[in-house]
């Protein structure tokens, strides 16, 4: 699906309304788990815009291509964090909150406490003082209801 404007502006708004300025990029390359650190300009190139489910309007998508999954694993250093089979014997909800978990544990070194506090509030966790979003492929980054939500929150 091409970029709308509807899209263009979601991007806009996220940008806007994020608390966490530096992206973890989680995916999966044969067997194995890998993140790359990203701001949001790079994080872009790996975004979709498509039509959220449940009503809630377009949506912003994590698809990083194979190729994409390539390239940051021979050329841009990304780091193996862990195994597929790995990410799915922790028992998450979905494998997002898995990378996150991850994460957490394995580059934080501190133990992962689930919580569901908006992306306009702080990241999913702090690296050296800095917020960082977690993102795994195919994950949301966000949809029109919850951009609204943000700048509602946000007095926007």
């Amino acid at each position: 699906m091409e970029w709308t404007q509807t899209g263009r502006q979601m991007m806009t708004d996220y940008h806007t309304t994020a608390a966490a300025h530096k992206y973890a990029l989680g995916f999966h390359y044969g067997h194995d788990v890998y993140y790359t650190m990203l701001s949001f300009a790079q994080l872009s190139k790996y975004l979709q815009q498509s039509e959220a489910s449940r009503g809630q309007g377009t949506s912003i998508k994590v698809r990083p291509s194979r190729e994409d999954r390539v390239e940051l694993v021979y050329k841009l250093n990304a780091v193996k964090i862990g195994t597929v089979e790995e990410l799915k014997a922790l028992n998450c909800k979905n494998a997002g909150e898995a990378f996150e978990r991850l994460m957490v544990e394995k580059v934080v070194g501190e133990a992962w406490k689930k919580d569901s506090t908006g992306y306009w509030v702080k990241g999913d966790f702090e690296l050296n003082g800095e917020q960082i979003q977690a993102k795994y492929e195919e994950a949301t980054l966000c949809n029109e209801s919850t951009i609204m939500k943000a700048k509602n929150a946000l007095g926007l």
